[in-house]
């Protein structure tokens, strides 16, 4: 029976995600080291005018935080070393009823210090080898929290399902909800989840 259910979860969920109805996370048996960001979630990409960052060796170091919740729109914040020079990039959908623009992309100069700031957690010295747990459930509502890092040749993706405040899973929240901050999201505590 638990085999049976479980099928059955798994079914409805790849029937949703294919209709547009609910974000997938990482639970239909996805090698997650091979985990794909800009194909996984490139419609996200390009209407924030985000690059695929494992697609591009530019030479640059960029970490990016994706941001897809239920309730709100996308949120994509770049963080971009270029020798001594470091900027944040943040692209932010804007809800439909909105009567402004739909995207509102914002690029700010900021202290190299702060990419020393981004390390400094054990989240970000361990996202190398960082592996979400694997979601198996179904749910309409909640977040992905994805966190990119490129440097140098290296690329890594993490993908969370709403992360909690748990030990396991509770640096990871911090890191992404730190550099949400440092590109200027605001996000009242009732909608962070």
């Amino acid at each position: 029976m638990a085999k049976k259910h479980h099928s059955m979860i798994k079914t409805l969920t790849v029937l949703l995600v294919g209709i547009g109805l609910i974000h997938a996370p990482l639970a239909l048996g996805q090698d997650t080291k091979s985990l794909d960001i800009g194909k996984r979630w490139g419609k996200y990409l390009t209407l924030l005018q985000e690059p695929d960052l494992a697609g591009t060796g530019d030479g640059r170091d960029v970490w990016r935080v994706l941001w897809l919740r239920s309730f709100h729109p996308a949120v994509a914040v770049r963080v971009v070393r270029d020798g001594d020079s470091l900027s944040i990039i943040t692209s932010q959908l804007r809800p439909l009823d909105s009567a402004r623009t739909a995207l509102r992309r914002d690029s700010v100069p900021v202290p190299l210090a702060v990419w020393d700031d981004i390390h400094r957690s054990d989240a970000a010295r361990q996202i190398w080898t960082t592996v979400a747990p694997l979601w198996e459930g179904i749910s309409l509502d909640g977040a992905l929290w994805i966190l990119e890092a490129r440097e140098g040749n290296r690329y890594h993706a993490v993908e969370w399902w709403s992360p909690s405040e748990e030990p396991n899973s509770y640096g990871y929240r911090i890191l992404v909800l730190q550099i949400l901050s440092m590109g200027g999201v605001r996000v009242p505590p009732d909608a962070v989840y």
